[in-house]
């Protein structure tokens, strides 16, 4: 118990800490306090797509599979964001709406992934064919911010977000309030502190999308609330999928496998079964038990068994005990 209060107090003062830590960051250099962040969230990104991807032969659902591979297209998404924001100096122009573009491309793709996930818990679809699906999704949004240009506007300078992008906030919101019905109807299929640490970062980052609907500065305080929540949000998927994978596996990736084992050892444990040489009486056909009594041959085996009888006739004997009736 003390020690469980002692493990708390430090979570908790470790992470008053990190926030602190983390003002003083974006208050001194934005920059590297939003590169600190994204950097996270996609080597956090990039783990899960490791775990999930490696551990493909052996997990039964593909839940995570779809997971982890849409965490590497979003983190390809979210690169680019990073080296496109504003003070970076990576893209030519500087201008805040091209990292913003790129941040509502990778947020649809990660809710409408988590939406999606469910249904791969009882469909089975070939590892190839997601990641064509999720290369060419890519690689379309990538063109039509980039090259086409057809990509909706999200910032504009002197003015701020545009109703474009604060919409699409709420709709990736509620995209994701979707996600956590769907998922809390097939809580069975997850380990309870999984499917709690999930929901809790989908939950999270729909704060951290409320936080992002607010700024008309790309270095305010609603920005870096945003940021923040998304810290917590991928901190959360990380306990979720790369700790627990890497502890405690049947936990998350085997928990099928570990389940179907255990109702198999369980079936095999309630199965009687009769072996040994069974002393019967030749003429009466009565077995005789451990007791040292004579039973019937039905007796005895349902006692022994899960056999149930049902009795009739056989020919032979129907044609001697009613000859009248049953002729030969």
């Amino acid at each position: 118990m003390k020690k469980s209060l002692l493990l708390k107090t430090v979570y908790t003062v470790s992470s008053a800490g990190l926030f602190v830590l983390m003002f003083i960051l974006s208050r001194n250099n934005y920059v590297l306090f939003h590169s600190f962040i994204e950097m996270f969230a996609i080597v956090t990104a990039c783990g899960v797509f490791m775990i999930a991807f490696h551990s493909r032969a052996y997990v039964q659902n593909q839940f995570f599979i779809l997971i982890g591979i849409s965490f590497l297209f979003v983190a390809c998404l979210d690169f680019l964001h990073l080296l496109a924001y504003k003070g970076m100096g990576v893209f030519p122009g500087n201008d805040p709406d091209l990292p913003t573009q790129l941040w509502i491309a990778s947020r649809y793709l990660h809710a409408i992934s988590f939406l999606a996930a469910p249904v791969f818990l009882s469909v089975t679809v070939k590892i190839r064919n997601l990641f064509f699906i999720y290369t060419t999704v890519t690689i379309c949004l990538i063109l039509s911010i980039f090259l086409w240009e057809v990509f909706p506007a999200c910032f504009i300078t002197g003015s701020g977000l545009t109703p474009f992008k604060i919409v699409s906030e709420f709709v990736i919101s509620v995209i994701l309030l979707i996600a956590i019905i769907s998922v809390s109807g097939n809580k069975e299929r997850f380990d309870k502190s999984v499917f709690s640490l999930f929901i809790a970062s989908m939950l999270t980052t729909i704060a951290s999308e409320m936080a992002f609907t607010l700024y008309t500065d790309v270095y305010g305080f609603s920005n870096f609330i945003g940021h923040i929540l998304k810290l917590i949000a991928y901190g959360l998927i990380y306990k979720a999928v790369i700790h627990t994978g890497l502890k405690r596996p049947y936990d998350l990736l085997f928990r099928e496998l570990k389940q179907n084992e255990e109702e198999l050892l369980k079936a095999l444990s309630e199965i009687k079964t009769l072996h040994g040489i069974l002393p019967i009486c030749a003429n009466c056909k009565k077995i005789r038990n451990d007791e040292g009594y004579w039973q019937k041959v039905e007796e005895y085996i349902s006692e022994h068994t899960d056999a149930k009888f049902s009795h009739g006739i056989c020919q032979s004997c129907a044609e001697k005990l009613y000859p009248d009736v049953f002729k030969k």
